[in-house]
């Protein structure tokens, strides 16, 4: 009778080892990453989120609202103002008129604070 445990020798598993890394590869080639939208596409939704920011501040300064609608729509107006501000930065990014991000938005690593406790110094013998 014959044994029900297969029999596996080196070469096939070397062999199966490299068909998977292989299928690896060829599964990473595909297609390309998308292409960002041309600014022409950007343009439509920045009026639109300048427009729905300037209606949202009007909507909650107008009399006769209660606290809680006009506080909701204080946040919205200043989601959507929020909004137009990436989409021009994006648009100005995308026309080549802006190089690189400014770095007065995102604190320098040296003006962050530290992650952690702050270790002690290692003294080495002299």
């Amino acid at each position: 009778m014959p044994s029900a445990v297969p029999f596996v020798n080196r070469r096939d598993v070397l062999s199966g080892g490299v068909a998977l890394a292989a299928l690896g590869v060829v599964s990473a080639c595909g297609k390309s990453a998308p292409k960002p939208p041309p600014v022409e596409q950007l343009l439509g939704p920045l009026d639109q989120a300048r427009h729905d920011s300037a209606l949202a501040s009007a909507a909650a300064s107008a009399v006769g609202n209660p606290p809680q609608v006009a506080a909701a729509l204080t946040v919205v107006a200043s989601q959507r103002a929020a909004h137009a501000r990436a989409l021009s930065t994006e648009i100005a990014r995308a026309a080549g008129k802006l190089a690189a991000p400014s770095s007065s938005e995102t604190p320098s690593p040296s003006q962050a604070e530290p992650a952690g406790p702050r270790l002690p110094r290692r003294r080495w013998p002299t």
